[in-house]
Parts: structure tokens; sequence; C-alpha cells
């Protein structure tokens, strides 16, 4: 049984442009070979004025390789993917334009940064952060660095009305730790005009 990867596809450009893109995936033929509807169930959730937000469901991997191909056919429009399979620990993030990807992968800052948490924070990861189906605080921490991330590497800014629930401590270290790494790997990355 295949572990399923979720990610949010963000399109963005001309309003004319995202309509024909809209339009496309919905009429997309899924017993075509290589189509992105082959491989992936697309869910439109919002669509506004030279913008659309899916949800895009594949088998293990997000889907990088259609979605570049995809772009090549709509030059003007920017193609924000991320992405997070927990089963195989998979999180990241790219921007995709006219065919050319920036991959920003998370896996290995995020098993870095449960282990960092474990040391920064003993005490309170025992008695507070750790439950019997797991640790609810490593899912925290995952979600808020892709969080961080893709606002810094994509330039994508969604509101998220940040609640005090007990995981505030999790979700700065969370940030502290993305923008730590992303300045010491900012050489190594081919870094989108919407992001640095």
């Amino acid at each position: 049984m295949a572990n399923w990867c979720r990610s949010i596809l963000r399109v963005i450009g001309a309003e004319s442009d995202v309509a024909r893109f809209v339009a496309f995936i919905a009429r997309d033929d899924d017993n075509q070979d290589g189509s992105l509807t082959q491989i992936a169930d697309c869910s439109l959730q919002q669509r506004d004025s030279g913008r659309a937000k899916y949800e895009v469901l594949t088998k293990w991997t997000p889907p990088l390789d259609p979605l570049t191909e995809v772009s090549r056919q709509f030059p003007e429009l920017t193609l924000h993917l991320e992405w997070d399979q927990p089963g195989d620990g998979l999180l990241g993030c790219a921007t995709i334009v006219n065919g050319t990807r920036n991959v920003l992968e998370l896996d290995d800052l995020v098993r870095l940064a449960r282990y960092l948490l474990r040391e920064v924070f003993p005490q309170r990861y025992r008695d507070e952060w750790e439950d019997e189906d797991g640790c609810e605080a490593d899912l925290e921490l995952g979600w808020e660095i892709l969080r961080e991330a893709v606002r810094l590497h994509c330039g994508v800014h969604e509101h998220e009305d940040e609640e005090d629930d007990g995981w505030t401590e999790v979700r700065e270290f969370g940030r502290h730790l993305v923008r730590d790494w992303i300045g010491a790997k900012e050489e190594a990355v081919n870094w989108s005009e919407e992001g640095f």
C-alpha cells in the first residue's frame, strides 16, 4: 500500500493565464500518459483573481516532474508547491516557472530540528510535549518548518491565526531554525525572485 503525499499547489499570475490553467486541469484527460491528473488527484480549494489553490494527492512523492512539464505550457505562471508525506518523512517546497524548478527539501532539517528540540527543551518535552501516540510536538515542529520555508523560499504569505495552544515555543523554535538553515544554505541554493 502506497504512502500518500499531500501537496498544496498555488498558481499565481495574470488572471487570464490562471483561468486557462484552471480550465486545463479541469479538462485534463487522466487516461493520457504522463498527464498530471493520471498520477494525481487535484482538488481546487480556492480561486481568486490571478490565483488558484489546489490540494494535490499523489502516491509516495510530490508531482514535481508533471508540474514542471505543465509549467512549460503556462510560462507566465508561477507554481508554488509544498508537500508533506509523513510516512517517509518527506517535507519540502518548490517554485516552478516555465519548466524550471527550484526545490527546497526539508527532510534533513526536520530530522535535525526534532533532535535539537529534545536537547533544548528536555524537561518540557518529557513533561508536556510527548504523548502516547507519538509526539505531537514533532508534528507541530514539522508543519511550522514547512510554513516558514514556504514563506521565505516561495514568498507565499498565507495568514494563519496563531493561538496560544501550548505550541508557541515549538513554532518559534522551528521558525528560527529555518531562518538559520536557509541563511547557511543561501549560496548553494538557486533562490527564486519571489524568495530572497
